[in-house]
Order: structure tokens, then sequence, then C-alpha cells
């Protein structure tokens, strides 16, 4: 027994005809008529005589509840089935079957000797075929082309079935307008065999379920090398897939389409809205897929393909468990090609794109709001993920207000590519962690131009481990904060041999240093790092180059004090910092801060209005073993303080203070010309040996080596180390 038993008796309701209570100009509401024959109130588009608005001639078959086997087919002797209706059609090439309003309990099939016959119900609302009889289709459409009109199917092992015969070798074409197929089992509307294209027009699949535990469920499934054109359908409510597409030839065109509420089947798995496997193609225009589960769009395969365009997909749930909800699952090959497409609300990964092969192109796209998984395995909520491989192509990309990282790139031969993209306000994970705007690792690689990454949270660009590389062009990192509670707020932290190289690139009011790299390489063209807190850049480790631009306003960090230009030291080995064209200017502490050993370079560039503490150097602070154009001991690398062709000016205190270090200072290798200092409360150079180093000393001007101080005082919140008070050796 199906559990619906004989048909659906429940459905009687979508015509049972309403009582309506008459008043003078009709005795309907507005919207309905009387119907001539039962005196009830039905709708409009019904029309009130017994066949409504079918446009009829001396040639149509008609069929009726109150007709007979052995009718003629006339309007007064009509059949009482359709499928005698349409057996006459295809005897007398009368072309039109016209089907009364009524519950026809039967399962029709249409072959090849029923070509070109159409068949049209008065209306949707009153005109049900039950195909609950029979352990069969309710319209079984086989090398026949045939038109269905204002019909509902229903109770049936798949509604309408539409395939091509072994013995036919040519075409076929089904067209189908106004009907709705519900409450079917395994599939509202299958279509199989190349060659075989149906099309669609205001129709409805819903509640497709499957039978038993072993069954599958599909709204609407086309495979075989089949086709599909859909205009303004609707799939509600549909069990395991709404809408399934197989196989290389089969193709699929949507228009207007809303797709909702496929549920999971009884083990808690799928209830996705629309999957395409194995070289099938879906070009689809004005879709929304909302309220499925697992994944609303799932695009699997080599030579996949989909096309979106204004496309809407949201609050996809998890399964029963908890887990997965994603937006799109891209994977295997497959490609997506999608403009003005909307991902909201979606849970765990609103977009997921994997493997060799796979490619997405977006264009004018937005993802947002996304949330947790409700398993509690994993507590992110990731805009996009790419990985293992796969590529993706954005222009007017938009990831705003998700959780844990807006994007996420890993793995090799992975490559991003983003023009004019913006991600804004990642939120940390329930556990206060992460946050960050983009993530990037294990030799991945992104390219960007005119990236906005602004209000997110950790680090606005995170870039990790040996391959992976940025190339970043008029991009601009602001207001990142660190997770409540936690440190981070870094603009973007380069580490463990990642590369960065970018041009014209913006980092400011971030609550932590605007750059950070920890043995990555950065290199930057026309940098503006501005009022960034405990410094504009950090170096521990690595390479960063700074080519042109502005180093201002730094703040101090809540947490660690600060408030100086660049900051390098050389606990995870010496760094190269060199420095070229830049202007530092208006800072709490020195413009670089040099800690131990490292290759530390400031050419051309103009410090000024610097060393605004009373204790922090206006210029230049080198401090524990910076050593001037000498190895580093055990290593080939030259390590010291080389400044070359530099202006100090209107600076608060010293220009350049060594305490147990050493600099070169060097006139420009074109012009001669030395460095020069102006307006400086403090001494051009003050410098200081304290302990048994024997490294030697190289400056513009030698001195003796002063003594220091029995009267040691901290250098400010940020330094726990001492410096020299009283005694000093002044270069003029």
């Amino acid at each position: 027994m199906r559990p619906y038993g004989r048909a659906t008796i429940a459905l009687v309701g979508l015509f049972l005809l309403a009582a309506c209570s008459p008043t003078e100009e009709s005795p309907c509401p507005t919207g309905q008529v009387q119907d001539e024959a039962t005196q009830t109130c039905v709708p409009e588009h019904c029309g009130a005589e017994s066949w409504g608005h079918i446009n009829r001639d001396e040639e149509t078959i008609h069929v009726a509840p109150w007709g007979d086997h052995d009718g003629d087919g006339s309007e007064d002797a009509p059949f009482r089935s359709i499928q005698d209706g349409a057996d006459k059609a295809s005897e007398e090439a009368a072309g039109l079957v016209a089907v009364a309003a009524g519950l026809y309990l039967e399962n029709i099939t249409l072959n090849g000797s029923h070509d070109a016959i159409q068949i049209e119900g008065r209306c949707v609302d009153l005109v049900v075929i039950d195909g609950s009889e029979e352990q069969e289709q309710g319209i079984l459409i086989s090398g026949a082309k045939v038109t269905l009109h204002n019909l509902t199917v229903t109770g049936a092992l798949r509604g309408i079935q539409v395939q091509l015969p072994f013995s036919l070798l040519g075409s076929t074409r089904v067209t189908g307008r106004d009907l709705l197929l519900t409450r079917n089992y395994e599939a509202g509307l299958a279509i199989f065999d190349s060659q075989v294209t149906v099309e669609l027009d205001d129709s409805t699949v819903r509640d497709t379920q499957s039978l038993g535990d072993a069954g599958s469920a599909r709204g609407i499934t086309v495979q075989g090398g089949s086709s599909l054109i859909a205009r303004s359908l609707l799939l509600d409510g549909n069990q395991e897939v709404a809408l399934g597409l197989y196989n290389s030839g089969t193709s699929l065109e949507l228009e207007n389409t809303t797709i909702r509420n496929t549920q999971p089947r009884d083990d808690g798995a799928l209830g996705i809205g629309i999957g395409a496997y194995l070289g099938a193609s879906l070009v689809a225009r004005d879709l929304l897929l909302e309220h499925n589960h697992e994944v609303a769009l799932v695009i699997h395969d080599a030579e996949t393909s989909v096309e979106l365009g204004d496309t809407t997909i949201r609050e996809t749930q998890p399964r029963t468990d908890g887990s997965y909800g994603s937006g799109i699952s891209i994977e295997g090959g497959a490609r997506l090609v999608a403009h003005g497409l909307l991902l909201e609300q979606n849970h765990d990964i609103a977009l997921l794109i994997r493997d060799p092969g796979t490619l997405v192109e977006l264009v004018e796209t937005t993802i947002r709001d996304t949330q947790p998984r409700q398993d509690g395995l994993y507590h992110g909520a990731v805009g996009m993920v790419v990985r293992d491989g796969a590529g993706v192509i954005a222009t007017d990309l938009v990831l705003d207000n998700n959780q844990s990282t807006g994007l996420f790139i890993q793995d090799e031969d992975s490559q991003v590519e983003l023009t004019t993209a913006t991600i804004r306000n990642t939120q940390p994970t329930s556990t206060g962690t992460y946050g960050d705007g983009i993530e990037i690792q294990r030799g991945a690689r992104l390219v960007a131009s005119d990236l906005v990454l602004e209000n997110n949270h950790h680090t606005g660009l995170f870039i990790n481990d040996a391959g992976t590389s940025v190339e970043l062009e008029n991009t601009r990192i602001t207001g990142t904060q660190p997770p409540q509670g936690r440190t981070g707020g870094s603009g973007l932290v380069a580490q463990w041999d990642a590369t960065v190289t970018a041009s014209n690139l913006q980092v400011d009011d971030n609550s932590g240093p605007g750059l950070y790299v920890r043995g990555g390489s950065v290199e930057i063209w026309d940098a503006t790092l501005e009022r960034n807190a405990f410094a504009a850049g950090i170096l521990r480790g690595g390479h960063l180059a700074l080519h042109g631009g502005t180093v201002s306003a730094t703040t101090v960090h809540p947490n660690e004090g600060g408030g100086v230009g660049l900051f390098a030291w050389d606990r995870n080995g010496p760094g190269e910092l060199q420095i070229d064209g830049v202007q530092f200017s208006d800072l709490l502490g020195p413009a670089l801060y040099l800690r131990g050993q490292g290759h530390y370079v400031l050419r051309n560039s103009e410090v000024s209005r610097a060393g605004t503490w009373p204790s922090m150097p206006g210029g230049i602070l080198a401090v524990e073993g910076v050593e001037a154009g000498h190895e580093a001991q055990g290593t080939d690398e030259a390590t010291g303080l080389f400044v070359q062709g530099v202006t100090f000016e209107e600076l608060f205190s010293d220009a350049i203070l060594l305490d147990g270090s050493s600099a070169t200072l060097a006139p420009g290798p074109t012009t001669g010309a030395p460095n020069s200092f102006s307006n400086l409360d403090g001494v051009a150079l003050h410098w200081q040996r304290c302990g048994d180093s024997e490294a030697p000393q190289v400056l513009d001007g030698s001195t003796e080596t002063p003594s220091c101080s029995p009267n040691e005082q901290l250098l400010g919140p940020l330094l726990e180390y001492t410096v020299r008070t009283n005694e000093t050796s002044v270069l003029q």
C-alpha cells in the first residue's frame, strides 16, 4: 500500500468548489465565477462552462466525468477517460482533447500514434489525473509530440515520463503549460533519452516522495542527453533532489524559476535544490533557490557546466544531523559562470569550489550572512572556499558579514583573480577566534585589483606557507579589529615563506599593525600606512620592502604599546628591511625600531614629526646588536643598518639612536648628498655600547665608545630593555 493509498483523496480539495455568499451583483467573491452546472464558485480563469475557456471547434474530442467509454467525443457524448479521448483524437487526427473538471483515475500512455495531439483541461485547479491505481506513470509519453495544458497529475510512479522508444530514431518534443505534478513517487517529471525535449511554462512540481527506504525521489529528473526548457517553474517540497541533471548532452534552460523546501530523505541526507552531474549543462535566469537542505546547488564532474543570471540562493538548511547547509558546491572539474548572483544566510560554506580543472567565473556576486553549521563540528561560516587546485575569476564581488573567513584559498594550483572586490565585516567564530577577510595558504595564489578589505577581525589578509603568493593592485585594508578579548587586528600578515607583491596599497585604521611579516616576503610600491596600532609594519624574519609611499600617524596598541613606524627584530632569524622613497611623519615613536641582527636599509626617504613620546627617539632606534655591513654569525647574510640620502627634520627626540648597535651613514650614490638633520629636539646621532660585544662600529665620523650610564631608564611601554641616560657620544 502506498502512503496516500488510492489517491490522494486529499487532493480532491484542489477542486472542491467553495460555496459563496450571494450578493446583488454576483453570487461569488472577486476572482471567482459561478459554475453553470454545479452553481458553485470556481476560479475565474477556469470559466463558468463545463470546458471553461478551452478554444474548441467541431473536431474537438471531449472528455468529462459524466461521459462514457462508448461516447463519440462530442460535447453531448464525451468520453469518460482521457485515454479514450486521446485514442479517438489520434484516429481522427482531431488534434485537441478538451477535458472537463473532475477526478480521473487512470494512467495514460501516449505513443507515436498520438503524435501532434493536445490535451487541455478546463483549468489546473479542477482537472486531476490520479495515477495511483497502477504501479506506473501518470502520463507516459513515448515517441509522440504532444501538448499538455491545465492538468494536475498525482499519486503516480513518476507523474509524467517522457522517453524515446528503442524503435524510434527521430526526435520527440513535449510541450506543457499550467501543469501541477504533486505527490507523485520517484519523480514528478522524468525525461530520458537524447533527442527528447520538453518545454514547460507556468508549471509546478511539488511534494514528490520516495517509495520506501531504498527508493529515490526527484521533483524533475533529466538525463540521457535529453533537454528541458522551463519558464515560470516552481518546485516545492520535493524530497532528496528537486531537479537532477545527468549525463553529457543533457541540458536544462530555466527562466523565472523557484526551487524551495526540498526535504532530506529518511536517513537525513540530501535535500538538494539542483544537482548537475556527469557532463550535464544548465542555463538559468531569474532563479531562486531557498530553504533547501544540505546544498542548494551541486555541480559535479568534468564538462558539467552551469550558467546563472540574476540568481538568489538563500537559507539552505543543514542536514538533520546539523552538518552542511551550503549554497553552492562545485567540484570535479565542473564550470560555473554567474552574473548577478546572491548567496545569503546559507550555512557552513556559502560557495565551495574545489578540485583541479574546476573553474568559476563570477560577475556582480554578493555572498553575505553565512551561518555556522549546527552540529558544532566546525565553528566557521565561510563565504567562499577555493581549494585543491580550483580556479576563480571574479569581478564586482562582495563578501559581507560572514564568519571565520570571508574568502579562504588553499592548496597548490588553486588560484583566485579578483577585480573590484569588497570583503567586509567578517565575524569571529562563536569561540572568539578568526574573523579574517581573506586567508590563503599551502601554495595557493591570489591576484587582486581594486580590492577593499574592511572591518574584518583578526587579520584583513592572512597569507601563509611556502609557495603561496599574492599580487595586489589598488588595494585598501582598513578597520581590522581583534576578536573580543584576544590579540590581532592586523591589516596584512605574511608568514612562513609566503610572498606578496603590491602596488598602490593602503593599510589604515587597523587595531593592530598594518603589515606583519613573519618569515614571509612582502614588496610594495606606493604604500600608504596610516593610523595603524603598535606599528605600521612589523618584520620578524623574512623580507619587507617599501618603494615609495607614506607611513604616518601610527597609534598605540591598547595591550602592547608601540606607536612606531616599522618595527623589525630577529626572533625568527635575521630579516631584511628595504625602504626607498618613503615619507615617515606624525609618529609617536621612531620611524624605524630595529632590534637584533638583520639587513636594514633606509634610502631617499624623509622622517618628520616623530618621537613625540619623551623617551622615544624620533628617527631610528637600533638596539641589541644591529651591526652595519657584517655577516650574521653562522650565516652568509649581510646584516646591519644602512642609511643613505635621508632627511630627518622636525623631530621631537634624537634622529638616530644606536644602543649596542652600529650603522653606516652614506651619501646619495649619484648626487653625493649626505643625510641631513634639521629642527631636532635631540641630536643627530646618539651612540652607546654596553657589554663585551666585539663587533666593530662603522659610522660616518668615528668616535670613542662611551660607557653605559649606571642610571638606567626605560624607553617607553613597548621596550623592556634600558638605554643611555646621560653619557653619550654625539656625531655632529
